[in-house]
């Protein structure tokens, strides 16, 4: 798909860090301290303040001194956290757009309005406390920069539909329909502990499909297209 192999959520984690973690050992006991602090998270209702270092620590089997080779403080395991969900987030939903291999373009949106909606709100302590974290760290350029690089991605699989349509174009419409989902995202999770999942994705499906026609006008089947070339 021509992405980074590196993403810039990647180097955010990297950021945070003492120091990286290049050997195996090293790499997974990362990846347990931030494990451990997500699903503590997730229990708390979207406050790490209640959260302690020991007690991750605890959760993870990892012993203090081993924590403090890679992490200055809870402020690093925070940002690493954020770090570390931004790209797996990314990483999953790309995915999604791949596996939504239909003809028609309202099918790929379905598929792919559930994920997000899952992705972001399956477990919405875990949403909320990455919300305040990137508030509270400054992190809103690095998420947005993220943000922005799946819009290109959808704008990649939207060609699929708009093959007339300038890639430019389509990358500006998707970056206008993500940061409007996210928005709605955003929202409910204020508003409700609780969101309902298929409300939200139908309502995303609307979205997108009434700003892509608006914008562009009704998509092609992409199998005539395949035909047609």
């Amino acid at each position: 798909m021509g992405e980074p192999s590196e993403s810039l959520a990647t180097r955010l984690v990297l950021q945070f860090l003492r120091r990286p973690p290049h050997q195996i050992r090293s790499r997974a006991l990362v990846t347990a301290v931030i494990t451990a602090f997500e699903e503590a998270v997730a229990r708390v209702d979207g406050s790490d303040d209640e959260v302690t270092v020991e007690a991750v620590l605890e959760r993870a089997g990892v012993g203090v001194s081993s924590f403090y080779q890679y992490f200055g403080d809870k402020r690093s395991l925070l940002g690493a956290f954020v770090g570390h969900l931004t790209d797996r987030n990314f990483r999953q939903l790309v995915e999604a757009l791949d596996a939504a291999d239909h003809a028609n373009l309202k099918e790929v949106i379905e598929d792919v309005a559930s994920h997000v909606v899952r992705t972001y709100c399956d477990r919405p302590s875990v949403t909320r406390a990455a919300i305040a974290t990137i508030g509270r760290l400054g992190l809103l350029r690095e998420v947005r920069v993220e943000r922005d690089r799946f819009a290109g991605e959808m704008a990649r699989v939207a060609q699929r539909f708009y093959p007339d349509t300038p890639r430019a174009d389509l990358v500006r419409s998707m970056r206008i329909l993500s940061d409007a989902i996210i928005g709605i995202l955003t929202a409910e999770l204020d508003r409700t502990g609780a969101p309902d999942l298929a409300t939200l994705s139908d309502e995303i499906v609307q979205l997108a499909t009434a700003l892509l026609a608006e914008r562009h006008g009704s998509p092609a089947v992409a199998g005539q297209i395949e035909r047609n070339a």
